[in-house]
């Protein structure tokens, strides 16, 4: 009798679960206020010297979330300081810290950055091993640069990410040369390399194999040919 007695309760607590959700508010008011989804800083790296102040902005999604209200702390205090609210930051000592910014609703979302704050600006040492082979220009990575930025003639080119550059133009004499990038306040650009003034000669055309005899057109300014066959190197001063 006990156990049918507890069988019934339970049985009528399901049912009257079943009752209440089915006459209950409508869907909106059983939702709650619509929460943040997510929250992304802006900048998530920051370089800054001692003294520097940074404001963080942080994008907030969706843009009509009910409490888009954030905190923002940071890790190391000592480093920065970092104003809870508003998310201005202020640079006090050499040093990286992170700084986190969250959500005060109940949906606990975060984001974070890097800070590193710096006593003086870092100068880039130029970009060592600077050659030209064929028609690529090469060079050895510097710490801490952001970038390579080559010119030719003195006319600064696209900058580049990457540890070589390869040169389009034939047939004139150019002079190259190769500075480390910065970011113009903390890490400030090498010096340029000593400069290399070459004339890059076109690839021979009309290379053919008639028989036993491999031919090709002359190149102006050529003074000799360098013939790959087979693995092996062949110098030639001939066409043919």
């Amino acid at each position: 009798m006990q156990k049918l007695t507890k069988l019934s309760i339970i049985i009528l607590i399901i049912i009257s679960s079943m009752f209440f959700a089915a006459c209950g508010p409508d869907d909106e008011e059983v939702d709650g206020p619509k929460l943040v989804t997510s929250i992304d800083l802006v900048t998530d790296e920051v370089d800054l010297l001692i003294g520097d102040s940074f404001t963080f902005q942080t994008t907030i999604l969706p843009a009509d979330a009910a409490n888009k209200s954030l905190r923002y702390f940071i890790q190391n205090g000592s480093v920065a300081s970092i104003n809870e609210t508003t998310g201005v930051l202020q640079a006090l000592s050499a040093g990286v810290t992170t700084v986190v910014v969250q959500t005060l609703d109940t949906s606990n979302k975060f984001d974070y950055a890097e800070v590193r704050v710096y006593a003086e600006p870092i100068i880039l040492t130029s970009p060592a091993n600077f050659t030209l082979e064929a028609n690529l220009l090469t060079w050895s990575e510097v710490t801490s640069a952001l970038g390579y930025i080559v010119t030719i003639d003195n006319i600064a080119q696209t900058p580049t990410s990457l540890l070589q550059y390869e040169i389009v133009g034939f047939d004139a004499n150019h002079t190259y040369k190769v500075q480390a990038m910065g970011n113009d306040h903390t890490i400030l650009n090498s010096d340029y390399t000593s400069a290399i003034t070459a004339k890059i000669l076109a690839t021979p055309p009309n290379l053919q194999n008639v028989g036993d005899v491999i031919s090709w057109d002359e190149v102006s300014g050529a003074e000799s040919y360098e013939l790959w066959l087979n693995g092996a190197t062949i110098d030639c001063e001939l066409n043919t």
